[in-house]
């Protein structure tokens, strides 16, 4: 975990309290609508936790990740990372948060890297392109 939290984070143990939701109104496809004709809402949590820094003062976050069904229940303890310098700023220790934004970096990343290949090696093999080095001069 390190990679996606940085080595200075302290790990404490904090305390689900709340959930945060977020309603929209979808098609049954899943597409966003904005108007009053056959929508369904469409329902997404994310925990809000408190934790308990070293001086005795508690911080509340509320997770930056948010699905379908909520991953704690009200009550249960999970694993929060933060910097002694920005508590607020702190990671609930769920996969999804530490390794998310990491995931998709990477990925975006990588299709850009494929899509980058696929376009040079698409330029060479066509007929009458003169922008490579052939060799024949």
């Amino acid at each position: 975990m390190a990679l996606a939290l940085g080595t200075d984070r302290v790990v404490v143990a904090g305390q689900v309290i709340a959930e945060d939701r977020r309603v929209r109104y979808v098609y049954g496809d899943g597409r966003e609508y904005r108007g009053y004709y056959r929508r369904k809402p469409s329902i997404n949590y994310a925990p809000i936790v408190l934790f308990a820094l070293p001086d005795g003062r508690t911080q509340t976050i509320t997770g930056k990740v948010y699905a379908s069904t909520s991953f704690a229940s009200i009550g249960e303890h999970v694993s929060v990372y933060y910097k002694p310098d920005s508590p607020q700023d702190a990671v609930i220790g769920t996969f999804a948060e530490v390794w998310g934004p990491v995931l998709a970096w990477g990925g975006g990343s990588l299709v850009f890297g494929l899509a980058w290949y696929a376009g040079r090696a698409l330029g060479k093999a066509q007929p009458g392109n003169y922008g490579g080095d052939d060799g024949d001069e």
